[in-house]
């Protein structure tokens, strides 16, 4: 037998803004027709809405505002059209993944099983806070926050409601045949790794060969998938053969599963490959993305000047860090042949802008995050954007409470009560 059930939630202290708005994030379990959802604020129906998202694979959000004012207010969803047909496969069924306000996490996620179960949402929109926050300087830079799973855009919401503000940027890896998790909101720019070789297989000669594609002999993959990013619609930066002063990938010098690794063939392939990503995907960033050179496993063959194809075809260099490997702060910047300190002063000598496409600070290491963005912050206008990363689950700030003192830092640096957008 089925059962109404009620759920509560309750959130306390945000902050009233000029537009207020608020976003439910809906799905369903489908059974001879879809779940339909009613939403309240505060009592007053204010519309319905039909929900094809199945659940546990994707979701559906409904936005509305302005509407609020200062004070206490509830939000109510509703279930209205429950249809069961005796087992779980026949069940129809709508869940509440999560509700926003003002992109700040209010509830979720509920299931709701039968005709009249809701889930209720209370919070309280306080006055603007006008005082001005000492410290960290405001950063100005798009961001973004990779997530490493199946629930990626869930991931990503779930930073943006702590945060306070949406997320501009994340990032993937193209394939031949796929991006690397779904398909990535238009709203969001994108960091693209982008393979000068095979990783999934696409080479069905078995070659793996940079000579063949420093000829042109693989182009037709490459076309095809600078086609797949330009029909996504997103802002795009792309890192072709990233990280390629490693050894783990097959188109550096000592990397696996690789013939003919020279750095001319590499500088060649490199070069092709940004010619087509500029035919076919309009207004795209060519990034030259170098591996943090600190330890002996980062060495591979050969450093990130002798892979440089040139600052006529690369827009932006990055590095990717992270704390595990590189060490503190101060090691990190100063430690090794290829560090920080190289990483500006070589974009300087070339006129190239700075990102860091890969960052990640180790198990709850705030003083690593402040450091780093106190870095970001100091080059001004030739540091573009940010894209964190957290591959270790000791090291994911993605639900509210991991590494609270992490948190803070980004709040405090990037959350919408002092982000100031800067043209870069």
């Amino acid at each position: 037998m089925k059962f109404i059930m009620l759920l509560s939630f309750l959130c306390m202290g945000l902050q009233a803004q000029a537009s207020d708005s608020v976003t439910v994030v809906l799905s369903e379990d489908y059974y001879q027709g879809d779940a339909v959802a009613q939403i309240a604020i505060d009592g007053i129906t204010i519309g319905t809405t039909t929900v094809t998202a199945k659940h546990g694979t994707s979701t559906q959000q409904v936005s509305f505002g302005p509407i609020l004012a200062v004070g206490a207010h509830n939000i109510s969803v509703t279930f209205t059209n429950d249809a069961y047909g005796g087992s779980p496969s026949t069940d129809r069924n709508l869940y509440v993944e999560a509700v926003y306000v003002n992109r700040v996490l209010v509830g979720g996620p509920s299931s709701l099983l039968s005709t009249g179960s809701a889930a209720n949402h209370n919070f309280t929109l306080e006055a603007p806070n006008q005082t001005v926050r000492p410290g960290l300087a405001p950063l100005g830079y798009r961001i973004g926050y990779t997530a490493h799973s199946s629930t990626a855009l869930a991931e990503l919401n779930s930073v943006e409601g702590w945060l306070g503000r949406k997320l501009d940027m994340t990032a993937a890896t193209i394939n031949m045949n796929s991006w690397w998790w779904g398909n990535i909101p238009a709203s969001y720019a994108v960091d693209v790794s982008f393979p000068m070789l095979s990783i999934e297989g696409w080479d069905s000669r078995g070659a793996n060969d940079m000579a063949i594609a420093a000829s042109g002999g693989y182009d037709e993959y490459y076309i095809a998938m600078a086609k797949t990013l330009a029909a996504a619609g997103n802002a795009m930066v792309v890192r072709p053969g990233w990280e390629m002063n490693g050894n783990w990938y097959p188109w550096s010098i000592n990397g696996p599963g690789g013939k003919n690794q020279t750095f001319a063939n590499y500088i060649a392939t490199f070069r092709r490959i940004a010619a087509i990503l500029r035919r076919h995907v309009p207004g795209v960033k060519i990034e030259f993305c170098v591996n943090h050179q600190i330890q002996p496993f980062s060495v591979g063959g050969g450093g990130p000047p002798d892979y440089w194809p040139g600052s006529d075809v690369v827009d932006v260099i990055t590095m990717d860090i992270y704390e595990t490997n590189t060490g503190n702060w101060s090691q990190t910047k100063n430690n090794g042949q290829y560090n920080l300190n190289w990483l500006t002063t070589f974009a300087q000598q070339q006129n190239v802008k700075i990102g860091l496409s890969e960052w990640g600070a180790a198990n709850g290491d705030a003083d690593f995050m402040r450091s780093a963005i106190e870095w970001m912050n100091s080059l001004g206008d030739r540091f573009i954007f940010s894209v964190y990363s957290s591959w270790e689950p000791a090291d994911q700030i993605i639900k509210p409470g991991d590494h609270p003192a992490e948190q803070a830092v980004w709040v405090n640096a990037w959350g919408k009560t002092y982000f100031q957008p800067r043209s870069n």
